[in-house]
């Protein structure tokens, strides 16, 4: 039996450009950095990180020390 499959549009696909920017060069993704997108403007509701630049990567100036005091917690 096939399976329909729907398009959703460029509506719900959120790519991470620093990836692209940095050609995917993982000693340039390892140095610290600041993530500045306003993800509350840009009607981003979830934010999903990958190996690099992860929130609980000590390099992820914007999130690290968010992620640390909820995880210092448990």
């Amino acid at each position: 039996m096939p399976i329909d499959w729907y398009d959703l549009g460029e509506k719900f696909i959120n790519s991470y450009n620093r990836h692209n920017k940095l050609n995917w060069d993982s000693d340039l993704l390892k140095k610290d950095f600041y993530d500045d997108r306003d993800y509350f403007e840009e009607g981003i509701i979830s934010v999903h990180f990958g190996r690099f630049s992860a929130q609980w990567d000590k390099n992820n100036l914007k999130f690290y020390s968010i992620w640390k005091e909820y995880n210092d917690k448990f």
